[in-house]
Order: structure tokens, then sequence, then C-alpha cells
């Protein structure tokens, strides 16, 4: 029974570098909505370069409003 103990040790190092990498990979995935930065477009916010069409409430590259009017 002592023996079962030892087959992790190789991998805690392994084991340890994917627990911390758990909380940076969530908050390259969580949501920014709360940034001061970006377009409100409806429920949304839109990102940085993007604009609000607001007939659809859908945040789109300028140039295809452009290409619409």
């Amino acid at each position: 029974m002592f023996g079962k103990r030892h087959f992790l040790k190789p991998l805690l190092p392994f084991l340890s570098a994917a627990l911390l990498s758990v909380p940076l990979l969530l908050s390259a995935c969580s949501d920014h909505s709360g940034s001061s930065s970006g377009v409100q477009c409806g429920d949304q916010i839109c990102e940085s370069g993007l604009v609000c069409d607001t007939s659809h409430d859908l945040c789109v590259d300028p140039s295809q409003l452009e290409t619409c009017v």
C-alpha cells in the first residue's frame, strides 16, 4: 500500500503547472463587459474596432455598415 503513493511523485510538477494555469485560462475567457472600452450594443458590448449595427443590435466592422448605405 505504501508503494502506490509514489506513482504520483513524477507527475507533481505537471499537475502543479496545470493547476496554476487554470486561473490564467479562465481570466482569458471571462466576460470583460465591465470595462470602459467598447460600445454598448443591445445587451452586449462591442470590442475595440467594432461598431454597433443598431437595426440588428449586432457588433460589426465599420466597413459592413458603409456598404449597406
